[in-house]
């Protein structure tokens, strides 16, 4: 067993958590947790906590400079399924974050301007133990507040996988 030892000397982290992909036909989404909207550590306030569901396109939040976007926070479930309803149900212990995309991370963070990126043929699920803030860049610079930053320590992150078919 191997046991990660954490530098404190890194910068907080943006998330702490795993990605994974799926073909772009899984282009439903249902969550259990706060919506409908995207909410985040520090801008979850006006999410009420509910069962939603949309496309994954829908879920997408179109910033002029792309940037991380559409999570949902304090979810207990979430699926990604396909038209007739197969496919995977993600299961937190306790909570966790997801979003769903069908950009990357690394998409996100190259593109200069909206415009300039490209759906994949895949459907991205980011699913994350926790994630830093987003901070206030609206008006002028106002960073992440130090209470909503996610340290570099050593982090445990559980949860469960299982196919699904919902018809």
């Amino acid at each position: 067993s191997l046991k990660p030892v954490a530098n404190r000397n890194l910068p907080p982290l943006p998330r702490f958590g795993v990605s994974l992909k799926m073909s772009d036909e899984f282009n439903q989404f249902s969550w259990f947790g706060l919506g409908p909207h995207e909410c985040y550590s520090d801008r979850k306030e006006s999410g009420r906590l509910g069962v939603y569901k949309g496309t994954v396109e829908e879920q997408f939040v179109p910033y002029i400079k792309p940037q991380e976007n559409g999570n949902k926070a304090e979810v207990r479930w979430s699926t990604v399924t396909n038209k007739l309803g197969m496919g995977l149900m993600f299961s937190g212990e306790p909570l966790f974050n997801t979003s769903v995309h069908h950009y990357t991370t690394e998409d996100l963070a190259r593109a200069k301007n909206v415009s300039e990126l490209e759906k994949r043929n895949e459907t991205i699920i980011n699913l994350d133990e926790a994630q830093s803030g987003i901070g206030n860049h609206s008006c002028g610079y106002a960073p992440t507040m130090t209470q909503y930053l996610l340290e570099a320590k050593e982090r445990v992150f559980s949860f469960k996988i299982r196919p699904i078919s919902l018809t």
